[in-house]
């Protein structure tokens, strides 16, 4: 397991392509900031042998979550203005 120190160090250069990656696929900067770094917190957790790998694969399960958790909000919120207030 890496140490903490040596962690950030080896994500800081995948961070930016994640990023783009994750604006792209989201479309919201805001959500795409908390998928990445979700991403990272869960990669502190335990290492793989590819790291970016790894962080590609566990961006990807962020970002279809980070849609669910948007498509919810968008059907309550359609919802609460069907019903009116």
């Amino acid at each position: 397991m890496l140490k903490s120190e040596d962690f950030a160090t080896a994500v800081a250069s995948h961070r930016p392509f994640l990023l783009k990656l994750a604006v792209n696929q989201l479309g919201d900067k805001a959500v795409a900031e908390d998928a990445v770094q979700e991403t990272l917190l869960a990669a502190l957790a335990g290492a793989r042998a590819s790291l970016k790998t790894w962080l590609l694969s566990i961006l990807k399960y962020k970002i279809i979550y980070a849609i669910g958790a948007k498509s919810r909000n968008l059907l309550i919120l359609g919802s609460h203005f069907a019903h009116g207030p």
